[in-house]
């Protein structure tokens, strides 16, 4: 299933919000959810290695004389790396929330 960068992160917002409305005993919705946010984290990544190689390329080719100047500029021409990395290092963090409601109410005496 081939997705692009903006399908992919409409996917992970609605993921979020159906985790942020979600009830937090209903165990398999949270999973559904939870399998839906890290298959599409792995999407972001990819896009994230796509978007790394052309930020090098961009460095390399650059004619700037300073290895900061090459940055900057690369950081110019690919804002679509720092989304990704922002993007996904917030995904993992409410994965980790949503494994440990599932785990929480899994532990918890209900009965």
């Amino acid at each position: 299933m081939k997705q692009n960068l903006p399908e992919i992160l409409d996917t992970i917002h609605d993921c979020i919000d159906r985790y942020r409305d979600q009830p937090l005993t209903d165990v398999v919705a949270l999973s559904e959810i939870l399998r839906t946010l890290t298959a599409y984290l792995y999407y972001l990544e990819v896009e994230k290695v796509k978007y790394h190689n052309d930020w090098l390329s961009y460095v390399y080719n650059s004619k700037a004389t300073s290895q900061s100047a090459k940055v900057a500029e690369a950081d110019q021409k690919s804002p679509e790396l720092y989304q990704c990395r922002k993007i996904s290092e917030a995904g993992q963090k409410v994965c980790d929330a949503i494994r440990s409601n599932i785990s929480l109410f899994k532990n918890m005496d209900v009965g």
